[in-house]
């Protein structure tokens, strides 16, 4: 299923700023957070298909959740690189 780019935008801060805060990092800014959601929204998405699980299917708590999960991966990833 294709998101529009508000969908991607709307998933992307909600996951973006959970995941910044299951890695344990505060709110990373608001473009950030978007971003940040964004890209683990794709990634988390891809993971869960790869293991046979849904990915983002739109605006619901499973994406969102997806999103999450894959945000923190990157946030973490982030951090550790960063250093």
């Amino acid at each position: 299923m294709r998101l529009s780019i508000v969908q991607w935008i709307v998933v992307g801060l909600i996951g973006g700023f959970l995941g910044s805060r299951i890695a344990g990092h505060g709110g990373q800014g608001l473009l950030r957070d978007i971003v940040l959601g964004i890209v683990g929204g794709v990634l988390g998405g891809w993971l869960f298909q790869q293991f046979g699980y849904r990915g983002v299917t739109g605006i619901n708590v499973w994406s969102i959740l997806v999103s999450a999960g894959g945000a923190a991966l990157v946030l973490w990833l982030y951090h550790k690189l960063a250093k």
